[in-house]
């Protein structure tokens, strides 16, 4: 996986969502194995108050704000990722990898604005473009 190709895969996405609709495309996200997910890459939707509107695999939490989300280290990300979906690009966070036991892993995002009232996006963990182990370490309290 390279950067062009996540964000090729997500301008793909954002295609469809302007064809298809909003509530169609955000059925269609909601599926694991909806026409728009690759395998493990899948998109993820929210709305500018960082409330999340689809993502395959974190389903209970549709609908619900994780605009305040921190993790480990302090970031927001969840709001880092709605101001970059505002005009669109790549972002770099941290999420829990669930292939590995949770451990806090690097991830690198492409998202992309699809209206003034949603953005789209996907992400990988960063050891998938660079083949380099990206975990580390919880910080100490």
């Amino acid at each position: 996986m390279t950067p062009a190709d996540l964000a090729g895969f997500v301008h793909e996405a954002a295609d469809y969502a302007g064809h298809a609709g909003k509530e169609a495309a955000l059925a269609e996200f909601n599926r694991k194995d909806g026409a728009i997910s690759r395998g493990d890459l899948y998109v993820f939707a929210y709305d500018y108050d960082g409330t999340l509107l689809a993502h395959p695999h974190l389903k209970e939490a549709i609908g619900t704000s994780l605009i305040e989300r921190t993790d480990p280290f302090g970031m927001k990300n969840i709001r880092e990722l709605c101001d970059t979906g505002r005009s669109g690009g790549f972002i770099v966070f941290v999420w829990p990898n669930p292939a590995r036991a949770d451990r806090q892993e690097l991830k690198i995002g492409y998202v992309l604005p699809v209206d003034d009232r949603w953005w789209l996006g996907s992400a990988v963990y960063l050891n998938e473009v660079t083949g380099v182990d990206s975990s580390f370490p919880l910080p100490s309290p």
